[in-house]
Order: C-alpha cells, then sequence, then structure tokens
C-alpha cells in the first residue's frame, strides 16, 4: 500500500508539473519598452576670460532619448538631477529642469534641451558640477539616463574676432527665411511652428571643439530638431550636417574619472563657414516679452577656450504673440426683433497686441431652431479694418464665412451681415473658433437674439405718392437737376441723374417750346443710338429712389419724342445700381402721351434704394436733339404707417389726498401724410386713485370710464395733426 501511495503520489506531481508548463505556455508576451540617454551637448562652459561681466554664462545641457524597444513610450519625462553641489552652476532662472513629451513612438527619438547658467564670479573658474538627465515613461516603469559621472566644467573663455555671427534667420518654412539684423526682433506665434538659423563663420580650418547655439529658454522654446553644417569638416567622428549643436571633431573625453579628461583623443576639426537650423514649436509667452536671444559660437582649439567677440550686439529678440489675445465678439441689433424682420449680426476681431496678424478665418453656422435664421434677402455686408478678407454672405445662406483677414495692431476687425428669422423664439449662435492660418486662437463668439411675434400694426396705405417731378422752370445742361416737387419724409432719396458714354447731348434741359399736358417745361435728353440697348453704354435718365419703407412700387410718366427721337424705349430696374433688369419697353411718339404705371411689387430694395432707368433708341439719324421729353414723373407706393404714440400726464402733480387731478393721454400720429382711424387704448389706475366725473375727448370716438380705476378708448380718427383728448 505504501509503494502504491508513493506511486500515485509522484503521478499527481507529474501531473502538476506538466499543467503548470502548459498554463505557462499560455501566458501572453508583453511588449517592453527601453531608452537610451545620450548626451548631445558640450561639457565645457565658461566666463570670459578677462572680465566676468561680459560675454556668455548661459549654455545649453541636453540629451537625445531613444525607443529602442518593442512598445511606443508614453508620458516621457526628462529631468536634469545635479549630482554634486556648486553655487556657480545652476538652472537659468525662468527655465525648467523637467521637460516632456506625450509619446514616443518605437524606433523614435526625441531630443531634449536644459539651460543652466554660470554666475558672473571670478571664483566659478576651474568649478565643476556633476548632473545626469534621468528619463522616465509609461508612468514610471521605464527609466533611462545619461552614463555617470558627467560634469560641467566652468573654462576662461577669450574673445576673439575669429568667431562671428552674421545672421539670424526665421520663417514657416526653409524656403524663403527671413533676415533678423541684431537688435532685431522675430514676431512669433504660441503653438506655431518655425525655422530659425544662426549663421556664422570661424577659423578657415575649424576646430576640434565647437558648439553654436541661440539661447532658447525651454519654457518658450521646444526644440523640435537641429542641423548644423560646416563647410571645413576633416572629422572622421563628425559629419555635416550634424544633427546636435555641438561638433565633438576630435573624440572628446568627458569621463572626469579619465586621465585624459577635457582632451582630444583622436584628430579631427570643424568650422568655417556654419549655420545651425533648429526647427522650434513656441510653448508660452514666457516671463519676458520680448525675449532676448543670444548667439553664441565657442570653441576649444590648441590649448584654450574662444567664442566670437560680436556675442555682446549679436542678440535678437522674440516677441511672442498668445493667440488667445486675440479675441472674437459678435452681437446682434436690434435685439429683440420681431418675425421676419431684419437684425445685423456683428463679430468684432480685437488686437490687442503692437504686432499685426493675417491670415485670421472663422466660419458661422448661423441656428436653425426654433427656426432657420437665415441671411437677409438684402446681406448689407461689409467688413472695416480686416484687410482684403473674404467675407460674401449671400442671400438665404444658413452659414458664414470669413477668411484672408488681416488686423493692425492694437485695432479691431469688424464684419457686419443682415440676418433674419422666421419664428419667434430664442435663437443662440455661437461660432468656430478664431484661426490664424491653421492655428487656433481657442476664441469663439457667442450671442443671443430674441425673435418676438410681430405686432399687427396698421394697415398699408396705397397709392401715397412717394416722389414726383413736374419740370416747370429751366433745368440746366449740367448737375444738380431738380428736387422733386412732391418727396415724403420718409423716402429719403429722390434724385435725377443722368449718364452713358455712347454719343450724343446727356444734358438735361428745358424746352419751353413744346407743351405738356401738365406743364409748359420739360425735361429733354439727346439720343443718337442704334439699338438693341447696351445698358453699360447708352445714355439713359435715371431716378434713385429710397423704397425701403414702400411696397407695390408704381413708376409712370408723361413722354414726347422729336420727330428724329428714339422711337423704341425701355424701362429698367437695379436694386444695387450695377445689375439692371428689363421692366417693359414702350414706343414714345411726337404727341405727349402717359406710360405706365409700371408696377414693381416685389422686385425693389426692401432696405434701401431702387434705381429706374428709361432708355431709347431708333433708326432716325442721330443728332443732338434727337430727344426724349418726360414730364410729370410719379411713383407712388403702398406704405404701412408708424403705429400712433400715447403719453399721459397728471395735473396738478403731486396734489393732496382726496384732491382731484386731471389725467390727459396725447396721443400722436407721427405719419406726416396719413392719417390713422381706429385708435383704441385702455388704463387701469393704480389702486389708491379712483376716476371721478369730468371726463371728455377731444378726438372724437368714445371714451369710457368704469369705477373704480378702468379707463377705455375705442373708435377714435387720428389726422395728421392730432388733437389732445
Amino acid at each position: 500500500m505504501k509503494l502504491n501511495f508513493q506511486a500515485n503520489l509522484r503521478r499527481i506531481l507529474m501531473m502538476g508539473i506538466m499543467i503548470g508548463l502548459l498554463a505557462q505556455a499560455q501566458y501572453p508576451v508583453f511588449a517592453a519598452t527601453t531608452l537610451t540617454v545620450t548626451p548631445i551637448t558640450w561639457n565645457v562652459l565658461g566666463l570670459d576670460s578677462n572680465n566676468v561681466n561680459v560675454g556668455p554664462n548661459h549654455f545649453p545641457v541636453g540629451a537625445r532619448v531613444c525607443n529602442t524597444g518593442s512598445a511606443a513610450a508614453t508620458n516621457v519625462i526628462a529631468t536634469l538631477v545635479w549630482d554634486s553641489a556648486n553655487a556657480f552652476i545652476n538652472i537659468r532662472p525662468g527655465t525648467s529642469t523637467s521637460l516632456s513629451v506625450t509619446s514616443l513612438a518605437i524606433g523614435a527619438c526625441t531630443d531634449f534641451y536644459f539651460e543652466v547658467e554660470v554666475t558672473r564670479s571670478a571664483a566659478a573658474y576651474n568649478t565643476t558640477r556633476r548632473y545626469h538627465i534621468a528619463v522616465t515613461a509609461d508612468a514610471g516603469t521605464t527609466t533611462g539616463s545619461t552614463p555617470t559621472p558627467r560634469e560641467l566644467f566652468v573654462e576662461h573663455l577669450v574673445s576673439q574676432s575669429r568667431n562671428t555671427v552674421s545672421d539670424v534667420q526665421y520663417g514657416t518654412s526653409l524656403a524663403g527665411l527671413t533676415s533678423v539684423a541684431n537688435g532685431g526682433t522675430l514676431s512669433l506665434t504660441v503653438g506655431g511652428t518655425y525655422y530659425i538659423r544662426l549663421v556664422g563663420a570661424t577659423a578657415t580650418n575649424g576646430y576640434e571643439q565647437i558648439e553654436s547655439f541661440i539661447n532658447f529658454p525651454n519654457t518658450v522654446f521646444q526644440i523640435l530638431s537641429v542641423a548644423t553644417t560646416y563647410t571645413a569638416d576633416t572629422s572622421p567622428y563628425l559629419s555635416s550636417p550634424n544633427d546636435r549643436l555641438y561638433g565633438d571633431a576630435c573624440l572628446w573625453e568627458n569621463d572626469p574619472n579619465s586621465p585624459n579628461y577635457r582632451a582630444c583623443l583622436g584628430v579631427g576639426k570643424a568650422g568655417g563657414g556654419t549655420t545651425v537650423t533648429y526647427q522650434v514649436r513656441i510653448l508660452s509667452v514666457g516671463s519676458t516679452n520680448p525675449e532676448p536671444l543670444s548667439t553664441l559660437i565657442y570653441d576649444f582649439s590648441g590649448s584654450s577656450y574662444h567664442y566670437n567677440a560680436d556675442f555682446g550686439v549679436s542678440t535678437r529678440y522674440a516677441y511672442i504673440l498668445d493667440p488667445s489675445a486675440i479675441t472674437l465678439s459678435k452681437n446682434f441689433s436690434p435685439d429683440p426683433t420681431t418675425v421676419g424682420g431684419v437684425s445685423t449680426l456683428t463679430f468684432t476681431i480685437t488686437n490687442p497686441t503692437s504686432v499685426s496678424f493675417s491670415g485670421l478665418n472663422f466660419t458661422d453656422t448661423l441656428p436653425t431652431t426654433p427656426g432657420a435664421m437665415v441671411v437677409a434677402s438684402t446681406p448689407g455686408a461689409s467688413t472695416t479694418g480686416c484687410g482684403s478678407p473674404t467675407f460674401a454672405p449671400t442671400a438665404g445662406a444658413g452659414s458664414l464665412s470669413f477668411s484672408n483677414g488681416s488686423i493692425a495692431p492694437n485695432s479691431t476687425c469688424t464684419l457686419k451681415v443682415n440676418v433674419t428669422a422666421p419664428t419667434a423664439g430664442t435663437y443662440s449662435n455661437t461660432s468656430s473658433h478664431l484661426f490664424l492660418a491653421t492655428l487656433d486662437t481657442g476664441n469663439f463668439a457667442t450671442d443671443t437674439l430674441t425673435v418676438n411675434t410681430a405686432p399687427v400694426g396698421p394697415a398699408p396705405v396705397c397709392g401715397l405718392t412717394m416722389a414726383q417731378w413736374t419740370f416747370t422752370g429751366f433745368v440746366g445742361t449740367a448737375p444738380p437737376f431738380p428736387a422733386a416737387n412732391t418727396q415724403l419724409a420718409n423716402v429719403t432719396t429722390a434724385a435725377i441723374s443722368v449718364g452713358g458714354t455712347a454719343p450724343g447731348s446727356l444734358a438735361a434741359e428745358a424746352d419751353a417750346t413744346t407743351g405738356s399736358p401738365a406743364a409748359p417745361s420739360i425735361l429733354t435728353y439727346g439720343w443718337a443710338n442704334a439699338g438693341p440697348v447696351n445698358t453699360a453704354t447708352f445714355p439713359f435718365i435715371q431716378f434713385a429712389i429710397d423704397t425701403s419703407k414702400y411696397a407695390q412700387i408704381n413708376f409712370q410718366f408723361n413722354a414726347q419724342r422729336k420727330s428724329n427721337g428714339p422711337n423704341n424705349d425701355e424701362v429698367y430696374y437695379s436694386t444695387n445700381g450695377t445689375t439692371w433688369n428689363l421692366k417693359s419697353t414702350f414706343n414714345s411718339t411726337t404727341s405727349w402721351a402717359a406710360y405706365g404705371p409700371y408696377d414693381f411689387t416685389g422686385q425693389t430694395n426692401i432696405t434701401g434704394i431702387t434705381y429706374f432707368r428709361i432708355y431709347g433708341y431708333g433708326a432716325n439719324t442721330p443728332s443732338k436733339g434727337a430727344d426724349l421729353n418726360l414730364d410729370d414723373v410719379t411713383f407712388t407706393g403702398c406704405g404701412t404707417p408708424s403705429s400712433p404714440t400715447i403719453n399721459k400726464s397728471f395735473s396738478p402733480n403731486p396734489v393732496a389726498v382726496g384732491a382731484a387731478s386731471t389725467l390727459t393721454f396725447t396721443l400722436t400720429n407721427p405719419n406726416a401724410t396719413i392719417n390713422l382711424s381706429g385708435i383704441a387704448f385702455a388704463d387701469t389706475l393704480p389702486s389708491g386713485l379712483t376716476v371721478a366725473t369730468g371726463s371728455s375727448t377731444q378726438c372724437g370716438g368714445t371714451l369710457t370710464t368704469t369705477a373704480p380705476r378702468t379707463i377705455s378708448f375705442s373708435g377714435g380718427p387720428l389726422p395728421v395733426a392730432p388733437p389732445a383728448i
């Protein structure tokens, strides 16, 4: 029994091992992230050898991080860590010791640049501070570091004229970079990506060690890439272009524990004509704006260290704009409006900065609830202070588009367009973000428009004479031509003009020799053309009439031609003075006759001026006297009267308790030519007042008072000059 038990136990254990092996074979194989971290800047810093208060004291310290693993790295963070103390070597004020990127793909690399500052003290010479750049990724589960020990060493730098900076250039593409002179400014925008190039020169054959750079604070600039070229390069350790700022041409020893520390282990030089081309992304405005950008070329050759003698005068400045400073707002006016009414939508772009910007663009989709808001039939689109943008809303459109705008420093750009809504309610309208080219400012505009049900106003009155000319005296041969004999107050424009470029007399004049049914004097016009009518060149008589307050416009006139005048005549109209539409034709005769009325219902400009022209042509021999004569020119229409107004007053006021005060209602007809009727209103007195006796009206109609506090009036006419009740 014991042997059998042991055998069974062994079989059970073997089965367990097999099961365990099978289970282990089914475990997933996880991808791993591996980071390599390599120093990419020189370990030598320095101060001017003669005067620590001049020359450079800011230097880059950088590392390249590469993902050599089998999975993408996320949240990659690089940190400059001090491994020893030195009061003379610190992070540059205003810059950060920790930088990050959101991800790093398999096989990809990214560079992190920090800036250190050497305190301007002679005691700093020949001192060191050890450091490493530590990197984490994937929430800290992946780590890496530059080799240790490594340190920064403060040298004596000799100013020399062999190293020089000749230019700094920048732009959004490598083609057509713009040069910036010493002391000049680079205009950059937060979120933008730019190429910035440092152009310089060294001794003809170059140096064993060289580093050329611009001091870019890492809180403002993210360095995306670097390409350095040398016209002189004899180094087997270095290629041109070089993908870093540091040119290690002689295999420099950086290990502080090496007996060859800070010496060349090989032979080679690089330099001559040098260019360093950065690609940078602008991260923020920074604490100083504009930001000074120092430019440095420093080297080791022979047994000494040198820097460009023009360091003190080669500084440029970066003016950084945060796009969020450019704001967009909007406003509806009037607000509220009524169903079918027109409200002007105004957009205002504000630039509070001292630089100009171009490429402004945004879109705006008009609201579709509670009804579909659209561009009004007369869009009235305009821009002011926006350069030469594209902004051309069309009638009936449900969206707006603005592009290619520009704005001057400390100024505004204003856009306007008329909109209308078909349904009562509240319309909420929010635009897209405002962009500078493809750069999102993050700003947008919003406003609401309240649309009320249109009140029932007075019924239209038709047949009103809007404007009329009856020529009773000499007109003259040049402008100004006569004003209308009759012109309603709300017809703001009623004017005659003549034009055309074809041969013939273009003068309007009096002719007392030919009678008119209305007067002995007429308006004449010279014609000398063979048809058909060309609206761009033929002579014409034009009437410009403000039709914004009237509908169902009718146009009529008397006409008579000279024997050799035009016998084929045409009436045209336009709502903008540019595009002309043929309304009707007529054949004038040598005898006076009435023509029209021509009905322009639905064809006139409801927000401004409509233009009416008369053209003529014929087969008669052209001559200056080939006239068409006009008289009794009349425009009529249907006008909607303005609603009456009401005011009331107590007299005497104040009054003693229990004493009487007369309440007077004054109704006013604001229409200059239209009598109103059917006037009605009601009024309820506040608590404490009661209706007394002696009520009367001077307006006709019925005035009713009901104790204790109700007053009503109905059926009253309201002529043009209304009395008081």
